[in-house]
């Protein structure tokens, strides 16, 4: 199986795109920098999500090297929310060699590009074809899944083969100049909002209407091919809220590498822990202290707003960043909190909690409301104790 693509295809993408782009804001002034920075927030990102981190961050970060010289606890600030945040961490990794080894430019090059930090075959791509406007093509999911209608193609494009060959099959017809960057967009940009991923494709309005063997064939929901996709693994932990003297919480950070690498969290330990197994060493557990279950997959740091980990922004300066995953377990209504006894009540007041430099504020936890669509937050329970 492979990808057979007709030479058509390239002028029906580029003028297709030409007519029909949406006004983006790196896509009016292109320049390397600007691309490279916005195909790294948009990875996993909603586009609408993205728009006002990527001004904010121009706004502190105009170029490669004021990004290479940015203080560690600002650039996660502006990066709080987006999530993934490795990506800011490799954007300035990048940057520190792109200052010091190119003179602080991207380099007009695809396999240079593909050399630094963060940047992958996709991402190479789309910044040689849309700010060099050399013929290298970026294959996302998107991509894929339009070429897949349009050319038939039966393998499973969960396989990195796949991206692979429908990048051989682009480089045989891509354009260069003005025309590998229009290209390059104009196939995301169908993939996005003509050839959607979840829902019936738009066919009558897709200007590849007339190249594509799935439409003609009225199979379009048949491609792309998937294998399924691996169930998340489901972790318990318990979670302690240590009290100190003066109202302090008791924080650690995280190991740098590793999910949600270097940020704050409560400590915690694997499994489930009943409370007798708590007792503090110089004296026994309070017989009041509440008990918070929440339920949630996988493993993430579970603290209000303030907290110091890697998280969302809205805020500047020494403002500690808060997890995304965290903020969710903020309260709409109150925290539900279980005692031993089994009754539940509201607290009303919000827990303050420390930060990173004596003057943050938390916010408040809550359990998850109940809601019948697919959540992340549907695994395991979770306790967190008051000690």
């Amino acid at each position: 199986m492979s990808f057979i693509l007709p030479r058509e295809l390239t002028e029906a993408v580029t003028g297709w795109f030409s007519e029909n782009g949406r006004d983006l804001p790196w896509r009016r002034e292109p320049d390397p920098y600007r691309v490279w920075l916005s195909e790294i927030m948009l990875q996993q990102t909603r586009i609408e999500a993205v728009i006002p981190y990527y001004f904010r961050f121009l706004e502190a970060f105009p170029s490669v090297s004021s990004l290479a010289e940015a203080e560690d606890g600002r650039l996660y600030k502006l990066w709080e929310g987006l999530g993934y945040y490795s990506r800011a961490r490799n954007l300035k990794k990048a940057a520190i060699i792109l200052a010091r080894d190119y003179g602080g430019a991207l380099p007009p090059d695809p396999k240079l590009l593909r050399s630094l930090p963060g940047i992958g075959d996709y991402t190479a791509g789309a910044v040689a074809s849309i700010a060099f406007g050399l013929p290298e093509p970026a294959v996302d999911g998107n991509v894929l899944r339009v070429l897949s209608r349009v050319s038939l193609y039966g393998g499973d494009v969960m396989l990195p083969a796949a991206k692979k060959e429908a990048a051989e099959a682009l480089r045989e017809i891509y354009p260069g100049g003005r025309a590998a960057a229009m290209m390059t967009e104009g196939l995301m940009e169908i993939g996005e909002v003509v050839c959607v991923p979840n829902g019936e494709p738009l066919c009558a309005s897709c200007p590849l209407r007339g190249l594509c063997q799935a439409e003609a064939r009225g199979e379009a929901l048949n491609y792309p091919v998937r294998s399924p996709r691996k169930e998340r693994r489901i972790e318990e932990r318990t979670v302690f809220l240590i009290r100190a003297p003066g109202g302090r919480f008791l924080l650690r950070r995280r190991p740098a590498e590793g999910l949600l690498g270097g940020m704050w969290e409560f400590p915690s330990v694997p499994g489930s822990c009943a409370e007798v197994e708590l007792r503090p060493r110089n004296g026994p557990a309070r017989s009041s202290s509440p008990i918070l279950c929440v339920r949630r997959r996988g493993e993430a740091p579970l603290h209000p707003r303030g907290v110091a980990d890697e998280g969302d922004p809205r805020g500047t300066g020494g403002d500690a960043p808060s997890s995304p995953r965290g903020r969710r377990l903020r309260s709409r209504r109150g925290t539900g909190v279980r005692r031993p006894g089994g009754d539940r009540r509201k607290i009303r007041r919000p827990l303050r909690l420390p930060g990173l430099e004596e003057d943050r504020a938390g916010d408040r936890l809550t359990r998850i409301p109940r809601k019948k669509k697919k959540s992340r937050f549907s695994g395991k329970r979770i306790g967190i104790y008051f000690l």
